[in-house]
């Protein structure tokens, strides 16, 4: 029985571990869309500015 607890704690342990915070992963999905189509100066100063607040807001993740 203890090894079965123990069993069930580890991985919920490990399914939490995994997960991600989606408002972030839009935001990163939105900016590298915005990456993909900018075209002059100022669409990609626009979208440094946004990886620069996303940094900012989400200051333990390192990809923004």
């Amino acid at each position: 029985m203890k090894k079965s607890i123990l069993f069930f704690f580890l991985a919920f342990f490990a399914i939490s571990l995994q997960a991600q915070n989606a408002k972030y992963i839009k935001a990163m999905k939105g900016q590298i869309a915005k990456l993909e189509t900018a075209k002059s100066l100022e669409d990609y100063q626009a979208v440094a500015n946004g990886f620069e607040r996303i940094a900012k807001a989400e200051k333990t993740e390192w990809l923004p």
